[in-house]
Order: C-alpha cells, then structure tokens, then sequence
C-alpha cells in the first residue's frame, strides 16, 4: 500500500480487524521483496494457442488452465511485470482476469560466512 505514515496507519488498523490476520507489518522502511500474483483467461485457438505459450515463456508465466478455445495463465511479479504481461495478452481478448494486488516478505538476514568472527 501506498500513503502517508496516517493512511498506513488506520490500514494497519483495519487489517487487524479481520478474523484470518495474523499479523500486519509495515514493510516500507525495510529491505523487502515485493510481488504480485496474476491469472489471466484469453481467448485462443488454432495459432493463436501457441503464440499465448511463448508469451507466458517469456513472461515465465505458466499455463495453468487449457479449454478447445481458452487458456488461463498464471504469472508472478512486479506490478510493471505484470501490467506489461497483461497489455501484451489484450490482443488474444482477455475473457476474465484476477490480481492479487502486492504481497511482500522481508528479506532473510545477511548469511554469515565461515571463518568469521561471530560464527565462534
């Protein structure tokens, strides 16, 4: 989420009010990875089928649903990943499309190398 310190604020809030948190923890002043789930069903046939495979290939998108004229893939990443994913399939004619909106993780502590100091 985006906002001033008052905005992350009352959504913290809020999130804590629902039944399934767990825990919310504002990552924005930390170092943190970021990432965005999309599925998108288009509509394809014929030459078209394998065109939409290269383009989720390329994407590193996986093909997780096959109908006689539609697939539904699922790709993962940044949300420009994902928007230039999704621009990209509009020409084949996107039948539905659902985003999971950001989702992040801080990052795991620095390893610590063998022979150092700290390890003894």
């Amino acid at each position: 989420m985006r906002g001033d310190d008052r905005v992350l604020e009352q959504i913290i809030k809020q999130l804590n009010k629902l039944a399934d948190t767990i825990e919310v923890k504002d990552l924005t002043r930390e170092d943190h990875v970021e990432r965005e789930l999309v599925m998108v069903k288009v509509g394809v046939s014929g030459r078209k089928r394998g065109e939409a495979v290269e383009l989720a290939d390329i994407f590193r998108a996986k093909v997780i649903d096959m109908g006689s004229d539609a697939m539904t893939i699922e790709a993962t990443g940044s949300e420009g990943k994902l928007a230039a994913f999704i621009d990209m399939l509009r020409p084949f004619g996107i039948r539905e499309l659902v985003r999971t909106g950001k989702i992040a993780i801080g990052r795991s502590p620095k390893r610590i190398e063998k022979g150092n100091e700290d390890d003894e």
